[in-house]
């Protein structure tokens, strides 16, 4: 079982002295403007076989707002240099013109489903149905009508994936339209689905009239990411919904794929000031693998219209509105953060010290996500009895070198592959330095006995001796 403990909340932390919780925010590399007015931001997923990003952008009219009347697909190898894919080496693309939400499942045991598609259809009298659509590679789709989701508009960022700690499929939605609340509904068989059930709604700390405008989800090894969508109105909006105001994508995460929290109160990109793109709304709706492997690359659409600016309105061109029918009204922002970076430990005594709760390691990988450029790191193995001959921290070789997402400790005699099957805690040590994470094939074990994950509470299928 891969398992990883990124430092949102301090549930793993058993002691800790001379350290301080630090969080990161993504920095922006690009903006991607559109080509035409009417085309959109779209969104970007890494495709693994041909090591290469996709990026989908549909066009819409200024006219009616509805849909989308053409839909093109880029490649790029970088980020910053992109080809469209020509429209012979496309099929299926009309699915994706009528609200469609494309998503990357890694978790799909069916590769002819790892690309999945939610769909709305929309229908006369604010009526609608969603659908799934599947495709090995985002280039070629096909759908069965038998895969249904829901039968109502859900104008948000609905997106299906798979839940291994569940064992089942989630669809994450609003539950009518226009509750901003994030709901999700539970699948085995992405057929036949649950009723809603509210999995993040406002909080009595919020500001007056916030509203969440929706949630995408970003399943890992052992946890789960989200941005979630805030969408700050104003007090009194004389529509029969809001629709003036701002939103902002915040960072969340989750043990289960059930429960979800915020990391932190701060937006994980910041708005730009008008008339940038973005500045009156961020949705960022990617979150992908960097070409060098060290980075996170996140990016999502930046609105100078929907909220806070209604491009449909017929009495001026001025301001925002007329920006938009000229520039465009929205674009593609891409920003970079490090991978698991989104909150680290930062030492500030000249030896921190830090103990985690015990792990059983079920295989020999230990890995962490450190960065020591002027100081150093250092690690120690204790079980019941205490320190463990061989793995103090004297007898580890201290790390101290620039920057490592992926470094296995290492001891003078002794190899971490000889624990496996032990119950230990991880010993932490360092100087001005800093801890991102900690992965490997381990189970967790807070409490007596071990845990497949934090978020799945059942025992391993082997026995671990705990005497």
């Amino acid at each position: 079982m891969k398992n990883a403990i990124l430092f949102f909340d301090d549930f793993m932390l058993k002691e800790y002295t001379g350290v301080r919780k630090r969080f990161f925010t993504g920095k922006q590399i690009s903006v991607m403007p559109p080509e035409t007015p009417g085309q959109l931001s779209g969104g970007i997923i890494y495709h693994p076989p041909t090591n290469t990003y996709r990026l989908w952008r549909p066009t819409i009219t200024f006219d009616t707002l509805k849909g989308a009347t053409k839909i093109i697909v880029y490649e790029s190898s970088d980020l910053l240099n992109w080809e469209r894919i020509p429209d012979h080496c496309l099929s299926g693309m009309e699915l994706l013109k009528q609200d469609g939400h494309i998503s990357r499942d890694d978790f799909e045991p069916d590769t002819e489903k790892r690309y999945k598609l939610n769909r709305i259809i929309r229908e006369p009298g604010k009526k609608g149905n969603g659908y799934l659509s599947f495709s090995p590679d985002g280039l070629h789709w096909h759908y069965d009508k038998e895969y249904q989701f829901c039968s109502h508009l859900s104008d948000a960022a609905n997106r299906t994936f798979y839940n291994p700690v569940l064992g089942e499929y989630e669809t994450i939605l609003r539950a009518s339209h226009v509750d901003r609340r994030v709901f999700c509904i539970y699948s085995d068989d992405m057929i036949n689905w649950t009723r809603p059930r509210c999995i993040l709604m406002t909080r009595p700390s919020e500001e007056p009239c916030v509203e969440y405008y929706g949630l995408t989800p970003f399943p890992q090894e052992g946890y789960f990411l989200g941005f979630a969508y805030k969408y700050f109105p104003p007090m009194f909006d004389t529509g029969h919904k809001k629709t003036a105001g701002n939103t902002d994508s915040y960072l969340v995460y989750s043990y289960d794929g059930n429960y979800w929290t915020f990391v932190s109160e701060t937006p994980i990109v910041e708005r730009p000031l008008p008339p940038h793109h973005g500045c009156n709304g961020i949705y960022l709706n990617s979150l992908d693998v960097a070409p060098a492997k060290k980075n996170w690359i996140l990016a999502g659409d930046l609105r100078r219209g929907d909220h806070g600016a209604d491009v449909r309105q017929e009495d001026t061109e001025a301001g925002l509105y007329g920006i938009a029918r000229q520039e465009g009204l929205s674009a593609l922002g891409i920003y970079s953060i490090r991978r698991e970076g989104f909150v680290a430990y930062e030492s500030t005594a000249r030896k921190a010290l830090m103990t985690f709760h015990r792990i059983v390691m079920h295989g020999d990988d230990l890995f962490f996500n450190i960065s020591a450029p002027i100081g150093w790191i250092r690690f120690q193995i204790s079980d019941k009895d205490g320190v463990i001959p061989g793995f103090t921290f004297d007898d580890c070789i201290p790390f101290n070198e620039d920057d490592q997402i992926r470094y296995r400790p290492v001891w003078k005699e002794r190899d971490i592959q000889e624990l496996k099957g032990q119950s230990i805690f991880v010993q932490v040590q360092m100087y001005t330095a800093l801890i991102f994470a900690v992965m490997g094939d381990f189970y967790v074990q807070p409490g007596t006995f071990p845990m497949i994950s934090l978020g799945d509470p059942r025992l391993p299928e082997q026995g671990v001796d705990m005497t």
